[in-house]
């Protein structure tokens, strides 16, 4: 997992700085140079600590001038600037596709915003890195203090980034955890001063680090105080505009079907396109297992994330049902806009057989496709096994006059 490979690259990058900081040289140097531009293909994300961390570690250290430390990273730069390049030219986008959707108004009235909690992530952060976050503000003295801000520097800038972007499935703060590296090196460097000293403490003195230690840990690990910081990032998040559809739908049975767990409708959509011939295009936004289960399907991604022309343009029910998807599961009902959207063109109305809440979200069959009947029969398979005693006839829905 890229989480995973970003956290050793991360560390990648650490050890080269510190091999080049033991023996300087023309080698180490291009070592050093390398594992920048590895950490930052591995996951943009990182470019900052590839950018600044070495020169700043190695400046702050006193193992190269400033001239030299311009020269990393001015070379990386240009390095960074020619892979992107190459990457337009390949792949249409110089940066990850998600980039653009995460970090502009791609998601506009995504009511599940406030639920991908920057502070919550941040404080998870702070609880697995107790020790070494410990140690920093324990034992950091004033002849580190360089050192130290040539690491912490970068990993705030970081920080506040992510704090920036909508977050979309940040479960367990794993955008944050490839900076724990840093944090273990900013430990390292305090405590190996501290050693040499042989860590000589006044009372006094550990009784100041001791209050600011308690401070910085309080909301980590009192949950009263923890529930009322992220809530309030949460409140702050949570002021989206919600849309609702113009259009009211009406069922046979004038009910829709209970919801399902939510990885079971995924399971069960999965399970629906894997009956389905090679080549069905299916639309949907929980489509990550779905598409890894059907690599003979086309995947259209409402969400945006691996869809260039959405990330970039923005959302439209246009654009989706231009492709003439033959199956559409509806997108998450977080997503009010695109969901409004999608329910409110005529396009859609009169080309599709809409069953709401079916799969939770709602799913439509294109009525001129040529599967149409094939994906009937998948569909009534599929939602007798996921709904027992209930019959998929009765959530036909049609739009109220």
């Amino acid at each position: 997992m890229e989480t995973t490979l970003s956290f050793a690259s991360n560390s990648l990058l650490i050890l080269s700085v510190l091999l080049y900081g033991r023996k300087p040289g023309a080698k180490t140097f291009i070592v050093v140079l390398l594992c920048s531009v590895f950490t930052f293909t591995v996951r943009p994300d990182n470019g900052v600590y590839a950018l600044l961390f070495p020169s700043l570690f190695l400046l702050a250290d006193g193992r190269i001038r400033f001239k030299k430390a311009l020269l990393l990273a001015g070379l990386f730069a240009v390095m960074a600037g020619i892979l992107l390049l190459v990457y337009a030219g390949l792949f249409g986008s110089a940066l990850p596709i998600p980039f653009y959707a995460k970090s502009g108004g791609f998601f506009q009235g995504y009511a599940g915003a406030a639920n991908w909690n920057a502070v919550g992530y941040i404080l998870t952060f702070l609880r697995d890195t107790a020790p070494f976050t410990a140690v920093v503000i324990l034992l950091a003295g004033r002849k580190r203090a360089l050192e130290l801000l040539s690491v912490l520097v970068p990993l705030f800038i970081t920080f506040i980034y992510f704090s920036s972007t909508v977050q979309i499935m940040g479960w367990f703060a794993r955008y944050y955890f490839p900076s724990i590296p840093f944090v273990v090196l900013s430990a390292w460097i305090v405590l190996k001063e501290a050693m040499s000293k042989r860590i000589r403490l006044t009372a006094g003195y550990l009784a100041k680090r001791t209050a600011v230690l308690l401070l910085v840990f309080l909301p980590v690990f009192c949950s009263p105080v923890r529930t009322g910081v992220t809530g309030l990032w949460g409140k702050a998040h949570s002021q989206t505009t919600l849309f609702t559809p113009d259009t009211e739908f009406r069922t046979l049975s004038g009910r829709l079907p209970e919801s399902i767990p939510w990885w079971d409708s995924i399971r069960y959509m999965a399970s629906l396109v894997g009956e389905l011939p090679e080549g069905v295009t299916v639309a949907a936004s929980e489509h990550g297992y779905l598409a890894s289960e059907n690599m003979h399907a086309v995947i259209i991604d409402m969400a945006g994330l691996h869809d260039i022309e959405l990330a970039r343009a923005g959302f439209s029910s246009g654009r989706i049902l231009s492709r003439q998807p033959d199956l559409v599961w509806l997108p998450h009902t977080d997503y009010t806009w695109f969901r409004k959207a999608l329910l409110d063109d005529p396009v859609f109305q009169d080309g599709y057989d809409y069953y709401p809440g079916v799969m939770n979200y709602g799913v439509a069959l294109r009525r001129e496709s040529p599967i149409h009947d094939e994906m009937l029969s998948a569909l009534e398979s599929v939602f007798r096994r996921a709904c027992p005693g209930e019959t998929l006839n009765d959530f036909l829905a049609v739009p109220a006059i």
